[in-house]
């Protein structure tokens, strides 16, 4: 998954719109689920439920936001503050826990909330990176950073809840089809075409989003959500802003000043009290 932030800015320098990478993203893994669900489906003769399907379509919704936020962030800002950002999710996954699923929740990550949360305004205020837009673009892509991770912890939500009462393929199968239709409805009417002229090399960026990131990363997810905590799974990709960080110096000679350095282990300190206090 820490690839993912790469791959994308592989594809935008291409010149291919978010919209259009997001949607082919999600479609090719949507294809790639639906070869190897389909016959089970009709075998087991599972019909899902009207509730069950609006609710894998409400998360559906909110992984097509996640994705759409996150994806457009990367237009502005660099790819290891977006990412950095983005994977606050344990945060909201705990928040929206306490609130909606009643779970829980100690003073000690209380304290880790907050740590993350200062740090967060920390960064959007004293942010270092000049390698792309500033200003009020800047602003926008960190907001757009974090509406990604907020959609990502409400999608880690559902789908605890229905994993219980739904099986692996039909789940993902669902999700990745509604998040593939909503994309596809804002596509359209935000662009002309509808798979505009895409080079090689994007091809290259979009398939490999699709089979890795999406594929197997995401589907990974899916698969815990029903065994662990949601907050817990949502950890897993702490180490995703590593690895991108890594590769966007390697590629695009992304680097990071102090002040980024001091907000971003900030917010690892506050999920990782949140997290680890969730085990206890």
């Amino acid at each position: 998954m820490g690839t993912a932030a790469l791959l994308t800015k592989g594809a935008q320098y291409e010149g291919v719109s978010t919209s259009t990478i997001g949607l082919l993203r999600l479609a090719l893994a949507f294809l790639c689920v639906g070869l190897f669900s389909i016959k089970p489906i009709f075998k087991r003769k599972y019909k899902p439920s009207l509730k069950t399907t609006l609710t894998t379509a409400l998360a559906g919704g909110f992984l097509a936001i996640h994705f759409l936020a996150w994806m457009i962030s990367l237009e502005y800002i660099s790819i290891s503050r977006s990412t950095f950002l983005v994977t606050t999710s344990p945060i909201w996954v705990t928040l929206m826990g306490a609130t909606i699923l009643r779970e829980k929740v100690s003073r000690l990550q209380i304290t880790g909330i907050l740590i993350a949360t200062i740090s967060s305004i920390f960064i959007l205020g004293l942010g270092d990176d000049t390698s792309l837009k500033e200003g009020n673009y800047f602003l926008k892509g960190e907001l757009l950073a974090t509406l990604g991770a907020i959609s990502i912890a409400a999608y880690l939500i559902i789908g605890r809840k229905v994993r219980h009462t739904i099986g692996l393929q039909i789940y993902v199968l669902l999700t990745y089809g509604f998040a593939t239709l909503t994309l596809l409805f804002y596509h359209l009417v935000n662009s002309r075409d509808l798979i505009p002229s895409i080079s090689v090399d994007a091809w290259i960026c979009i398939i490999c989003l699709a089979l890795g990131p999406q594929l197997v990363g995401h589907t990974i997810m899916n698969w815990g959500v029903r065994k662990f905590h949601a907050a817990n799974v949502s950890t897993f990709i702490l180490a995703e802003p590593i690895v991108a960080s890594a590769l966007a110096w390697l590629v695009f000679n992304e680097t990071m000043g102090p002040f980024s350095i001091f907000g971003f282990s900030g917010i690892l300190l506050g999920i990782l009290i949140v997290v680890r206090q969730g085990n206890n």
